[in-house]
C-alpha cells in the first residue's frame, strides 16, 4: 500500500482549471527565462551604441530596454524570482490532474526543459533585442510588483558586486575586435604588429 492516498477525482472543471494553470505556469517559465536570457546578457555601451547607431528598429529596441538593463541586478533578481516561484507552484497543480505523483514530475520536467528553458532560450539568443523591447512594459512591471521581495537582494548585491555591470574591452582584446569588424583578410598589417 503506498503512503500517498490517491488524490479526489477532480470535475472536468477543476481539471480543466488545473491543467490551464499548469499551462501558464510553464509559459511563464519559458517567459522568465527567455527574458533572463535576452535581457540580462545584454551590456549597457552595446546598447547606447545600437540607441545611436543602430537601425531604426534596433534604436527604438535599445532605447526600451536599456532602462531596464542599466538596473541589472534588480532585473535580474526580478526574473529569477518569477521562474523559481513558476518552478515551485507546478508540480502543485500538475500533482492535481496526474494519475501518479511520478507522472507530474515526469510532466513538470519535461514541460519546463522543453518550453521553459530550451525553447524560450535559443529564440531570446536570437531574437533578444525584439522580444525584450516587446516585453519591457511587463518586465518593469514585475520589477515594480516584485520590490518588497528583490529590494533587499539587489541592495545586497550592489553591495557586493557593485552597482553597475559594466563590459570592459581589455587593450589586448581591441586588435582583435578590431580584426572582426574589418575582416581577417582588411588588416594585414595590424596583425603584424
Amino acid at each position: 500500500m503506498s503512503e500517498h492516498a490517491a488524490a479526489p477525482a477532480l470535475s472536468g472543471a477543476e481539471y480543466t482549471q488545473n491543467a490551464a494553470i499548469s499551462l501558464a505556469l510553464v509559459l511563464s517559465a519559458g517567459i522568465a527565462s527567455g527574458l533572463t536570457m535576452a535581457l540580462c546578457t545584454m551590456d549597457v555601451t552595446q546598447l547606447q551604441v545600437l540607441r545611436n547607431a543602430g537601425t531604426e528598429d534596433e534604436r527604438a529596441n535599445a532605447a526600451k530596454i536599456l532602462p531596464l538593463v542599466q538596473q541589472h541586478h534588480s532585473l535580474l533578481v526580478t526574473l529569477l524570482l518569477l521562474n523559481a516561484c513558476v518552478l515551485e507552484a507546478l508540480p502543485i497543480f500538475l500533482n492535481k490532474i496526474c494519475t501518479s505523483e511520478a507522472m507530474a514530475i515526469l510532466l513538470s520536467v519535461l514541460g519546463v526543459l522543453v518550453f521553459g528553458e530550451i525553447v524560450p532560450q535559443a529564440v531570446c539568443t536570437k531574437y533578444g533585442l525584439a522580444i525584450g523591447a516587446k516585453m519591457a512594459p511587463l518586465v518593469q512591471l514585475l520589477m515594480l510588483v516584485g520590490t518588497p521581495v528583490s529590494y533587499p537582494i539587489v541592495k545586497l548585491l550592489d553591495r557586493l558586486l557593485g552597482h553597475e555591470v559594466i563590459m570592459t574591452l581589455r587593450v589586448l582584446v581591441l586588435p582583435g575586435l578590431v580584426l572582426v569588424l574589418l575582416g581577417a583578410g582588411a588588416c594585414a598589417a595590424c596583425r603584424s604588429r
